[in-house]
């Protein structure tokens, strides 16, 4: 499920920016990463702020959590080793990407 949303923020950036393959890879490089999370659970929604500094320093915050603590703590521990990887830099800009984390529906 969550390929799925990536691939939305990723259209819309490609929308916004149609002239500009380097934000097409660009995120499409930062939705094939956080693919590799696999959900735990049913059912069960996040929504996240995900933050790349213009080091590629990751971090993340949380908007709404989901109802499952087993579903929130599979995706943190995720996300902290997410900050031990260096992101890819967009033009040297800090980037905030806005994005739902989803197990699969029942």
């Amino acid at each position: 499920m969550i390929k799925k949303i990536l691939v939305s923020f990723l259209m819309l950036f490609s929308l916004i920016s149609a002239n500009d393959d380097f934000i097409d890879s660009y995120y499409s490089s930062i939705g094939e990463r956080l693919s590799e999370w696999i959900p735990v659970g049913e059912n069960e929604k996040a929504t996240l702020n995900i933050f790349i500094d213009e080091n590629g320093a990751f971090d993340y915050e949380f908007i709404k959590k989901a109802n499952s603590e087993e579903f929130n703590n599979s995706l943190k521990n995720f996300l902290e080793k997410q900050k031990k990887i260096k992101y890819p830099v967009y033009k040297n800009k800090k980037i905030k990407i806005k994005t739902d984390f989803e197990s699969e529906k029942k």
